[in-house]
């Protein structure tokens, strides 16, 4: 394939302040792979100094845009701001991939994509519905049906991130390709988890409506004493007193450790040490089009996960033996006679023997997808 220049455009955070980040690294590092130059376009706080920000990342260049309420309703509104960008620092792409870029926005690039013949394809994460009758979230809403229903079908691709996006646009675009979030399998850990059961949960919660802490908390709490004699959760992004006054709780059971928010490597570093991963979400559009970047994090730490049925989650628990799942509604395991303690070495060895979320299963499908381009 001849050698591409890719801008990889939208509201990601380098180096991996966001789960956005992680993701576009890693499709980048694949696109690096296929001998592609890939320049990055991230977004830059107010309160960081450009100076202090990396400008190479994994082999790709990297550029910023500061926030400011200014630069973000250009970013909302056109495709001005990026063109000017890339005529000051004299790059002209062959190919613009836009993460869950604004539908407007969308539609000006693709535009002068066109104009220019410069490919155009969307990666897509998301599907927002309503959680809120606040403004914003009522203006999110209208922008990703837009985007999603209207503007992505201008595209030249989709990279879609579950089966429910990739299914949708797949009898009506002709280059879709589904690739989950890509977290490189680590070193296997030989050391055997301690026996009293350690669960984990490591993320945002967002204020209640994403991950659902209390929902957690219950489960821990209803597990038979009985049986786990021994055992603990850690919660790693939110503390105490935010969960109680989120939930508006006036308690927190035993063997529940807060930590607050923690540098992503302490993050990791609790996930390692635990018997399961821990996320429990309400099953919606939001949540079944996004795959959960937890998920793979977990699994390709050989940590299995306890959660319940979101996404392609319920088929990667039952087909490959990642974990378990939970009936929200009663918070029991679906699989009632499974002892937690009993099946996580097996869990734990199915975990580190997989490749679904490695660069490597994707290769040869993105190779096709790139050839299919200059069609």
């Amino acid at each position: 394939m001849k050698s591409k220049t890719i801008v990889y455009y939208g509201g990601f955070r380098i180096p991996d302040r966001n789960a956005a980040a992680l993701r576009v690294r890693s499709i980048s590092k694949m696109l690096l792979n296929h001998g592609c130059r890939v320049v990055l376009i991230s977004k830059l706080s107010n309160h960081e100094r450009l100076e202090d920000m990396p400008r190479e990342i994994d082999g790709c260049e990297v550029y910023y845009t500061r926030d400011s309420l200014l630069n973000e309703l250009k970013y909302t509104l056109s495709s001005k701001k990026l063109w000017d960008l890339l005529v000051d620092l004299r790059i002209m792409p062959d190919l613009i991939i836009g993460y869950n870029i604004p539908s407007l926005t969308t539609r000006s690039i693709i535009k002068q994509c066109r104009r220019k013949q410069v490919s155009y394809i969307a990666d897509a994460t998301e599907w927002a519905t309503f959680n809120s009758f606040s403004i914003k979230n009522i203006l999110k809403n209208l922008d990703t049906n837009y985007r999603m229903k209207h503007a992505n079908f201008k595209a030249n691709g989709i990279i879609a991130i579950s089966s429910l996006i990739k299914d949708y646009y797949a009898d009506k675009i002709d280059n879709v390709i589904q690739i989950p979030p890509i977290i490189e399998k680590q070193k296997r850990d030989v050391s055997s988890v301690s026996r009293p059961l350690l669960l984990c949960y490591v993320g945002s919660p967002g204020g209640g409506h994403k991950d659902r802490l209390d929902l957690i908390i219950d489960f821990y709490e209803k597990l038979n004493p009985d049986v786990y004699i021994e055992k603990s959760l850690v919660i790693v992004g939110a503390t105490q007193d935010e969960y109680m006054k989120i939930y508006s709780k006036a308690y927190v059971p035993a063997g529940v450790i807060f930590k607050g928010r923690l540098p992503r490597e302490e993050a990791l570093k609790v996930l390692r040490k635990s018997s399961y991963s821990i996320f429990f979400r309400k099953s919606s559009r939001l949540n079944n089009a996004g795959f959960p970047t937890k998920f793979a994090e977990s699994i390709s730490y050989g940590v299995p996960v306890i959660t319940n049925s979101t996404s392609d989650l319920e088929r990667l628990i039952l087909e490959e033996k990642f974990g378990v799942l939970v009936d929200l509604e009663t918070l029991d395991l679906e699989e009632s006679d499974s002892d937690l303690q009993t099946i996580q070495p097996e869990l734990r060895d199915n975990c580190w023997k997989t490749n679904v979320f490695s660069q490597s299963a994707y290769m040869s499908e993105l190779e096709l997808f790139l050839k299919r381009l200059n069609r």
